[in-house]
């Protein structure tokens, strides 16, 4: 399991194994800006992104899920965004054969958990 917890934006971390089925990465962070940034979570290889997780504040407030091989990018997975300013979040990617579960489980200004 690999876990980063509050990167700095952007950053940049290295996972140096082979991601395997069954593998999971653990994201935790602090929203911290006012609705007008957006910030993607991406795994990269080589010149591939193999899995772009995009949270948009001002457009359509969504989450945005894709993938590009060769510069193309693939199909887009669109689901609503709950994170809100000031909000804790603990983005979870586990690692299936062929596909990525993502997960998302947040703690809202008013302490109010909830899983996404």
């Amino acid at each position: 399991m690999h876990v980063i917890t509050s990167p700095d934006v952007p950053s940049a971390h290295a996972i140096r194994e082979q991601l395997r089925a069954g593998t999971e990465i653990h994201v935790a962070g602090h929203v911290t800006h006012h609705h007008h940034k957006d910030f993607s979570v991406e795994l990269l290889s080589g010149p591939h992104i193999v899995l772009h997780v995009n949270f948009r504040f001002e457009h359509g407030h969504r989450v945005a899920m894709n993938t590009s091989v060769n510069g193309q990018w693939g199909s887009e997975i669109d689901h609503h965004n709950p994170l809100k300013h000031h909000d804790h979040f603990d983005l979870k990617i586990h690692v299936h054969e062929g596909y990525y579960h993502v997960s998302l489980i947040f703690c809202s200004s008013s302490y109010e958990s909830r899983k996404f």
